[in-house]
């Protein structure tokens, strides 16, 4: 079975790192998996809130999370769709001479 990024399409075993939760471990079982960039660029977004709104489990903080792990996460996807359509139209422009 291949396996890849859910967010690049690496493939490369040695940089595939792990499952990542969707929505936090705290809450929803939802998992994806991400190479070790992808990962780590939505770590950094979440570890930009201190640790208390990082752990909570219900309230506000939660919702915080939540938001802030989705947002990140769709951040990514967004500029790697940005980049593929890019190279998509650098690649017909090339077919148009």
């Amino acid at each position: 079975m291949n396996y890849s990024c859910a967010i690049c399409g690496e493939d490369d075993s040695r940089v595939l790192k792990q499952y990542h939760h969707v929505f936090g471990k705290n809450f929803g079982k939802e998992k994806i998996l991400l190479c070790h960039n992808c990962h780590d660029k939505i770590t950094y977004e979440q570890n930009k809130l201190q640790p208390k709104v990082r752990k909570a489990k219900s309230g506000i903080f939660l919702i915080v999370f939540v938001l802030r792990s989705v947002g990140a996460l769709l951040e990514v996807i967004g500029r790697n769709l940005i980049r593929i359509s890019d190279s998509l139209l650098e690649e017909w422009k090339k077919c148009q001479k």
